[in-house]
């Protein structure tokens, strides 16, 4: 299957699953996080930009959802992905945003003399 822009995807993906606009919106600050985390010299396949925003939707619907969608039904509704996919895809985004949370005491110490 051809992979289709950008856009068209997020739009299937979300007019199909009905989710709200801050589900939409919460992965363009994972993309910002990554952004800045990622080396610029960081290449993937032609999908990958694919395969982060639908995990970082997934993530996102989950975070901010009482009772998410499964991923059999985000997997149905992206229609590139299998369901294996999908799972592997969410794993290794939340692995790469824990990553992104720790910070060393040097961090902690600059941030809280430069509040002051």
């Amino acid at each position: 299957m051809p992979i289709p822009p950008l856009a068209a995807f997020i739009s299937t993906v979300a007019r199909t699953t009905k989710i709200s606009p801050a589900v939409i919106l919460l992965p363009l600050v994972i993309f910002d996080r990554l952004k800045q985390a990622l080396p610029p010299s960081a290449r993937g396949m032609a999908c990958t930009i694919h395969r982060i925003a639908l995990s970082a939707m997934i993530i996102s619907e989950k975070y901010l959802c009482d009772v998410p969608m499964k991923n059999r039904s985000w997997a149905a509704h992206s229609v590139l992905f299998s369901l294996d996919e999908v799972n592997l895809m969410e794993r290794q985004l939340l692995h790469l945003l824990v990553s992104l949370c720790w910070a060393c005491f040097s961090q902690l110490a600059w941030r809280s003399s430069a509040a002051c």
